[in-house]
């Protein structure tokens, strides 16, 4: 009698230990966070190009060593303009708007990837041109047709030998979609994680849109109606980043994700060893639809953890950091002077 109470009581503290050990197992593939270990401040200074350059909505700036080339979103006449590095003295305008030969309907997003200029356009084209090759008068691209099989495909960028885009309003409940250089599809990467478990449709990629950045050993992804970051090393693996707005919110109206919570990310951007994100964190129904851009400055390492938090003098939508010279570049569409520069702290590089 008294072995069976001790055999009893050997599986009681066994079981007690199991379910201990099974409760306490942490995620370390999902970070959760609700401030910084560091908050400061950030003033930008403007700066004035030498030519007067006419840009609508300036939306996204890449760098090379001698040259600066920014999108205009809604350009009347040409969607890319350049000026050369660092004395911004206007070089070219190109990219034309329009539908007629060599000219573009309209132009998504621009990413650099060693000195070739990448130029997702509406459709699923993607048009490259080697940037010691453009010229003032006539510029030839090449060009890659992605599948249509896939959705609309835009916000990529080129990481190695390959494109990267986010997936959205596609049956493929893939984070990212990966296309090889000739634009012939490989593979989805990593999910979509939403804390309610919700099943994964094109309503919710739709809210889940993100922006991306990207080089050698990391791609990042940030929601721009959540305080959401999908980070993938370059093996593929995902770690998903989430603050204290937590997933995006939204409703679904005829199979289409209608965002009802917070202005998320506006851009995002990778250094070396750190990873810069814009956030805004505004109510939609009541922020201003006309001011465009975050507040804040968001940094956090490689693995996701959260490094300091940037409050800003302005707001701003897009922006681009030169390691080299410790540099960030900003465009602040809510100005007449949209380009503006900081200097970034030495604890960064």
């Amino acid at each position: 009698m008294k072995r069976k109470k001790f055999v009893l009581c050997g599986l009681a503290v066994l079981t007690v230990c199991l379910l201990t050990v099974t409760c306490s197992k942490r995620d370390d593939t999902l970070i959760k966070y609700n401030n910084f270990p560091v908050s400061s401040e950030m003033k930008f200074s403007p700066i004035e190009f030498t030519d007067s350059v006419f840009m609508r909505f300036p939306y996204g700036i890449v760098l090379s060593d001698s040259f600066m080339f920014i999108h205009d979103l809604h350009a009347d006449e040409f969607y890319i303009h350049c000026f050369t590095y660092p004395d911004f003295r206007y070089y070219n305008s190109f990219c034309k708007r329009g539908k007629g030969p060599n000219e573009f309907i309209r132009i998504g997003s621009i990413h650099l990837y060693n000195d070739t200029l990448f130029i997702d356009e509406t459709g699923n084209k993607i048009f490259s041109i080697d940037i010691h090759n453009i010229s003032t008068t006539k510029n030839d691209f090449n060009k890659i047709e992605l599948p249509g099989d896939y959705g609309v495909l835009g916000r990529g960028i080129k990481v190695r030998d390959k494109f990267v885009f986010p997936s959205y309003n596609t049956p493929n409940d893939g984070r990212l979609l990966v296309f090889d250089s000739e634009g012939k599809y490989l593979h989805a990467l990593g999910k979509i994680r939403p804390d309610d478990g919700r099943k994964i449709n094109s309503a919710t990629s739709q809210a889940w849109m993100p922006f991306l950045a990207g080089n050698e050993n990391i791609i990042v992804a940030a929601t721009q109606w959540g305080e959401v970051l999908d980070i993938f090393d370059a093996d593929g693996n995902q770690r998903t980043v989430k603050g204290k707005d937590g997933d995006p919110v939204y409703e679904e109206h005829e199979s289409y994700g209608i965002p009802t919570g917070i202005r998320g990310f506006d851009d995002v951007t990778v250094t070396k060893e750190y990873i810069f994100a814009i956030y805004d964190g505004d109510k939609i129904k009541e922020s201003d639809p006309y001011i465009v851009g975050g507040k804040y400055i968001y940094v956090f390492d490689y693995q996701g953890n959260p490094v300091e938090k940037i409050t800003l003098d302005r707001r701003i939508g897009t922006i681009y950091v030169d390691e080299k010279n410790k540099l960030i570049y900003a465009l602040d569409v809510n100005s007449d002077s949209p380009l503006f520069v900081a200097q970034l702290p030495e604890r960064f590089f």
